[in-house]
Formats: structure tokens, sequence, C-alpha cells
């Protein structure tokens, strides 16, 4: 580099920086008990780098077919500098009965093959709108310490009146943490799922505080 008043030239060293390490995922699979024939599956792969991941669904153990699921492209997570995925799938009541699904998350640059199993819908429910609460990974937690805890709505027949609000401990958050832009996609069957992530620190989560999560819709009770 050579500086223009003086006419001195300076080296410089530019090193391109390393590398991040190659990260495995985590997967997480939740569902939908409330439509009268058709259960919807949600597989959301979550941490990993770099990209791609593949996404398989099984049903008793055995790969099903492609085309029966709809998987997203990787999306960077811009907090903790990893990337996410979510794959859906809708089944039938009759073989949400028979069968077992699984969710399997099979990632190229560190091997890493990662499968998780739904559980059986508790009973029904007469409410559409299904909310779930997911805690942060332990790589959030314990690796990059950026853990944030998701709100997960499902089967949103649209998004009149949609919020989400987070508390701890029964107070509002106010200013002091604002979760992330809230996330909307539609799904095969026309309902929309909603997905809000609030970032906490290592200490609030480890502290035992509780966090709610509070959704808002038109079709909701106040």
């Amino acid at each position: 580099v050579r500086h223009a008043p003086s006419g001195a030239d300076v080296a410089v060293d530019v090193r391109p920086r390393p590398p991040r390490p190659p990260r495995p995922p985590t997967v997480d699979v939740f569902h939908s008990c409330s439509a009268p024939d058709l259960v919807e599956l949600l597989c959301l792969v979550t941490t990993f780098s770099p990209p791609p991941v593949s996404v398989d669904w099984l049903r008793d153990g055995s790969k099903m077919a492609a085309g029966h699921a709809h998987t997203e492209p990787a999306a960077p997570d811009v907090v903790s500098g990893t990337f996410r995925t979510v794959s859906r799938l809708n089944v039938s009541v009759e073989e949400w009965r028979d069968e077992v699904f699984s969710c399997r998350a099979t990632h190229g640059a560190t091997g890493a093959e990662v499968e998780a199993t739904v559980g059986r819908c508790a009973g029904s429910t007469s409410a559409s709108i299904s909310i779930f609460t997911i805690p942060p990974s332990p790589s959030d937690l314990y690796i990059t310490q950026t853990p944030k805890i998701r709100c997960l709505v499902t089967n949103l027949p649209s998004n009149d009146g949609l919020s989400v609000t987070w508390s701890r401990d029964g107070a509002d958050f106010g200013k002091l943490a604002q979760p992330l832009p809230l996330q909307l996609s539609q799904n095969f069957n026309g309902t929309l799922t909603a997905v809000s992530e609030l970032p906490v620190s290592v200490g609030d989560w480890e502290s035992g505080a509780a966090f709610v999560c509070r959704v808002g819709h038109a079709e909701l009770p106040a």
C-alpha cells in the first residue's frame, strides 16, 4: 500500500478469516392434531453449518418417497452464524394412528445423522391453532452462547390480528429484550405457520426464569 503524502510503501499482510468449523444440525419435530382429517408434521432443523443438509421423512423406520414433503431451502441465522430449514409433511389421521413418523437430517460436512420421532396426539382439541415453545439448543447455549427461545404457531387460517409477545417471570420485557422479526410461511393446506424467536442470555436461561409466549389472533379467545 502506498501512502500518497509521504510516498512510503507499507506492506500489509491480509489473510482470509479462517472458516468456521462445521456444526451438526439439531432436529425437533412437532405436530398439529386439530384438523379433522389431516395431521401436519413439522421438522425444524437448526444450528448447522455449512449447508446443505438433507432432510428425509421416515414411516415406521422406512424412508418415504420424495414428493410427500416440502422442505425449504437452508436460510442463514444472522445471530448465531449457522443455518436452518423447515420440512413439512401432511398425513391422514388413519396413517397417524397406525404408523410412526420420524424426521432425519443428514449433514455432509460433519457426517452427522440426527433423527427425531414425533409423539402421538394427546387427544382431540377444539382449537384450530396450535402453539409450541421450543427451548434453546445445547449448541446455542454452550458453544455459540447465543440462545434463542422459539414460539411456533401452526394452523393459522390468516394473520388477521396476529401478535406474539414474550414475558419473563410474568413481566413484559419492554425494551430490555426484543424478539426477532416474526417469520410467516404458508402451508400446503392454505394455513400459515408463524415463528417468533426471542434472544436471551445464558444467565437468564440457566437462572430458571419462566419465559412465556403469548399469541393473539382474531380466532383465539381474548
